[in-house]
């Protein structure tokens, strides 16, 4: 019983929300740009398939993980003054 009156009480509460008006929510120079284009869905898929990491960009990144755990543990062995 207590729950359902709570939930009745949030439901309430949520109808007094003030939605600001969509030219609010939004720039002026938004507003005048045209629709995007919409792609389906097998369109985006066919995108993502041939992914965009190689064993090159993987061993890069990688390599700049470590670079930045070293300087993280040079800079936690800096004596501050």
């Amino acid at each position: 019983m207590t729950r359902a009156l709570l939930a009745v009480a949030l439901l309430c509460a949520a109808g007094c929300t003030q939605i600001p008006e969509v030219e609010q929510a939004v720039g002026a120079g938004a507003i005048d740009q045209p629709y995007p284009k919409l792609a389906p869905q097998s369109e985006i898929n066919a995108a993502l398939a041939g992914g965009r990491l190689n064993e090159q960009s993987v061993e890069s990144f990688e390599a700049e993980v470590e670079a930045l755990k070293r300087r993280g543990q040079w800079l936690r062995n800096q004596e501050i003054q």
